[in-house]
């Protein structure tokens, strides 16, 4: 039987089994959901979600094709209904009301702010629609879960752990010279504020001072950054949330002015304006795993309440010499045999280890691929055991 069939048979018994919104060919609906900052990271991860639907017969490559201008797809097998909160954070729980209003049976959030508006605006319901979710820190902190398999049963997805403690020791290597930093981060994200704790806290392991400025909105930016190197700061080293992303530009233009380094939690951040990035680049890894559970859970070979939530810590070094030269700092020899990234001249060469991730998944996949995703999924089963020990855990610790 060929697998287009197979998905027919399995989408029409998802919709059997879970009360899948009635629409113009009685499919399932998945709403991709996302909020503001880093926008083309986000769209990286979404783009490899789709790419994972198509390999596995969810939609046609016309369908495909169609998705790339984020258009709403009614589809033969699959309704996929997309929507942005911009940069307001009150449009995201309205963007929520509307998704469920839509009878969305999958919500795939992207970033914290709209994974906890999601739970939040979820956990009462009778048959909430299942949450899968990515480009989220710290989930414990978000109130999105209390660990991996201790979570809402129709919650899971993948988070990102910026590296900070090894952003931490490169600061040596891009100038020893340097003893104190600065770090803003949103007074409204929990990304931003345990982000900015553990700043301070592997800075001051690594033996630098670390002023910490806080802002509640973009616009308050470039008045908290001016403030922290008129107090000193040699370096600014910010960490990965929504008004950070957003404010790369205003960042790395008094960073030029001032001369001195802007170092980001996420590689991509040297295409904004960083002098060094470090963390993930690894939004096509983000999206496979989204995909992988995704269809999983679309095809029924996935539980929601067992399945346990997943990190990706990226370690991806990335330079961006035209900037460190604006900003007069000299890039050792030592730490640019590190960089998977380097711009240069407006250039941007990358390691083949990141050419590799922003391959787009193909379509006709070898039968090991398959059994690769299906180890995956059971990577995240949690078990009875696991469930009780990690409660048990929690307790503990109060």
């Amino acid at each position: 039987m060929c697998r287009k069939l197979i998905i027919s048979l399995l989408l029409l018994t998802f919709a059997l089994l879970n009360g899948a919104a009635a629409s113009a060919n009685g499919g399932p609906t998945v709403a991709i959901l996302r909020f503001g900052g880093l926008s083309d990271a986000l769209t990286i991860t979404e783009g490899t979600v789709l790419d994972v639907l198509q390999s596995y017969g969810f939609i046609s490559a016309d369908e495909r094709a169609a998705l790339n201008d984020r258009a709403d797809l009614h589809g033969e097998n699959l309704n996929i209904i997309w929507d942005d909160a911009g940069t307001e954070l009150i449009r995201a729980n309205l963007m929520i009301e509307k998704a469920l209003d839509q009878g969305a049976d999958v919500l795939l959030t992207l970033t914290t702010p709209v994974t906890r508006a999601a739970v939040n605006l979820t956990l009462d319901m009778d048959r909430p629609p299942a949450i899968i979710f990515a480009s989220v820190y710290s989930p414990a902190d978000a109130g999105v879960a209390q660990s991996q398999c201790v979570k809402p049963a129709h919650v899971t997805g993948v988070f990102l752990d910026p590296p900070y403690q090894r952003i931490m020791e490169l600061i040596t290597l891009l100038d020893p010279n340097i003893s104190i930093i600065g770090t803003v981060f949103s007074a409204r994200e929990i990304s931003g504020s345990t982000g900015a704790d553990s700043i301070a806290t592997h800075g001051q392991g690594a033996g630098l001072q670390v002023l910490k400025g806080f802002v509640s909105a973009f616009r308050d930016m470039h008045y908290a950054i001016e403030g922290l190197i008129g107090r000193g700061a040699q370096a600014l080293v910010l960490p990965v949330d929504s008004v950070t992303a957003r404010s790369m530009s205003i960042a790395s233009d008094l960073s030029m002015t001032h001369g001195i380094p802007l170092i980001y939690g996420n590689a991509e951040a040297v295409f904004e304006g960083a002098t060094l990035g470090m963390g993930t680049y690894r939004h096509v890894d983000q999206g496979l795993n989204v995909g992988r559970i995704l269809t999983g859970y679309l095809a029924g070979d996935l539980d929601i309440a067992t399945t346990g939530i997943s990190a990706i810590s990226g370690h991806t070094v990335a330079l961006n010499l035209d900037v460190a030269a604006a900003q007069g700092v000299e890039i050792s020899n030592e730490l640019l045999a590190l960089a998977d990234i380097v711009i240069e001249d407006n250039q941007a060469i990358t390691s083949t280890l990141v050419q590799a991730r922003l391959a787009q998944r193909p379509i006709d996949l070898p039968d090991i691929a398959f059994e690769h995703d299906a180890a995956y999924l059971q990577s995240l089963h949690c078990t009875e055991e696991m469930i009780a020990e990690q409660k048990a855990a929690l307790d503990a610790a109060g």
